[in-house]
C-alpha cells in the first residue's frame, strides 16, 4: 500500500506542475473496501498539466484506491499532504 507522501510525489513527478503550483492529497473517509480514502487537488495549471494530472489521478484511483495515512500527523479523516513545485530563482 502506498503512503500518502509517495502518492503525492508520484503525482508531482508525472504532472511536472509550473513553478509555485501545489499538488495535494487529502484524506477522505472510506465507505468500504472498494472506495477510496483520498482525493487529489492541484493549483491552477495550463491544459497540458491539467490533462496529465487528471489522467494520473484516474489511474491511481484504480491502482491505489486506499493509501496509508499512518505516517501523517493531524486529526483522523482530515489529514493532507502537499508538495509545491519550486519557484524559479530570479
Amino acid at each position: 500500500m502506498k503512503t500518502a507522501k509517495a502518492l503525492v510525489q508520484e503525482l508531482k513527478r508525472h504532472v511536472a506542475p509550473p513553478p509555485g503550483v501545489a499538488i495535494k492529497v487529502i484524506e477522505v473517509p472510506s465507505c468500504g473496501p472498494d472506495s477510496r480514502n483520498w482525493r487529489a487537488a492541484a493549483g491552477p495549471m495550463n491544459d497540458p498539466e491539467n490533462d496529465r494530472f487528471s489522467e494520473k489521478v484516474s489511474r491511481l484511483r484504480k491502482s491505489d484506491p486506499l493509501i496509508d495515512w499512518s505516517d501523517e500527523e493531524g486529526q483522523l479523516g482530515h489529514r493532507r499532504v502537499l508538495v509545491r513545485a519550486p519557484k524559479l530563482k530570479e
